[in-house]
């Protein structure tokens, strides 16, 4: 009777991506290297229907007195059609900050479990 191949994983196979590594993949992508995508914050989402991951970032500019993030910027991180294994983005949200010494941006997504892909 033949073996069944098997699957053995080893130290130096990849991972899959999980769905804050593919957003800041792709939003590091957006803003460029003048500025660092960070994650802040990632926690469970559920609504009646949904499920999900609410996540939180941090777009923080690589030299000391560097400018937040353009409005064209913004924009593009607003409309760029995220491509993210088995979930879309419902919703973004960019906050600037309020003052103008900080040039922190922050960056909210909600992230929904595609149930078509899934």
């Amino acid at each position: 009777m033949p073996l069944e191949p098997q699957y053995v994983p080893t130290r130096w196979a990849k991972k899959p991506k999980d769905v804050t590594d593919q957003l800041t993949e792709q939003m590091q992508m957006l803003v460029g290297l003048d500025y660092q995508v960070r994650m802040l914050r990632e926690r469970p989402w559920a609504s009646i229907t949904f499920s999900g991951l609410r996540c939180q970032f941090a777009i923080v500019p690589l030299w000391r007195g560097g400018r937040a993030i353009s409005q064209s910027c913004g924009a593009r991180l607003l409309h760029y059609p995220y491509d993210l294994h088995g979930y879309f983005v419902a919703d973004l949200v960019i906050e600037r900050p309020a003052d103008g010494r900080d040039q922190t941006v922050i960056v909210e997504i909600l992230a929904i479990d595609d149930p078509v892909v899934r």
